[in-house]
């Protein structure tokens, strides 16, 4: 549940194996009280706080955080897609466009930089502008460099590969 693995968990094991270290290492019984009774008093004035551990902490974060988006993409790759993108929402709030209709929750996410996820899913390269193949373009030259690959690759009945069919278009593009 959330108890293992959870904030508190750790900062008690770490504790913990702290003071198994001490009982190991202390030579007397006087010695053990002593560094034990120095290790909490230390601790109780930080209020059991290690810095250490924040590393860790946020690293655990991010990786429930990626266990949710991987899970939440699975979800809505099995999502059926019941609604039409002119706004079959509830009662017309704010769809996954963010345009004021219900629109279609399961799209995929459009590049920031050629606004539309249509040429990475054609070059098979992941969505969002450190995946995308026209940045060395400035943004508006990218967005007509993709509007004109994609008609020339629907045209040619996706006999040739999207690649080539998009050099081409750069190319043409800079003649210009």
């Amino acid at each position: 549940g959330s108890w293992e693995g959870g904030a508190c968990h750790l900062m008690i094991m770490y504790h913990s194996n702290k003071l198994l270290q001490i009982r190991m290492h202390s030579m007397t019984k006087k010695l053990l009280l002593f560094r034990t009774y120095t290790y909490l008093r230390d601790a109780e004035s930080r209020s059991f706080y290690i810095p250490t551990m924040t590393e860790s902490l946020y690293s655990q974060l991010a990786a429930s955080n990626a266990k949710l988006a991987d899970l939440s993409l699975k979800l809505l790759a099995t999502t059926p897609n019941n609604r039409k993108d002119s706004g079959g929402g509830s009662s017309g709030g704010r769809g996954a466009n963010g345009d004021g209709k219900g629109g279609n929750r399961t799209k995929k996410p459009k590049c920031s930089h050629c606004k539309t996820p249509q040429l990475h899913d054609l070059l098979k390269v992941g969505p969002g502008k450190g995946s995308c193949p026209l940045t060395n373009h400035r943004m508006s030259t990218a967005q007509k460099i993709e509007v004109q690959a994609i008609e020339a690759y629907e045209k040619e009945s996706e006999d040739r590969d999207m690649k080539e069919v998009l050099k081409e278009a750069e190319e043409s593009l800079q003649e210009e």
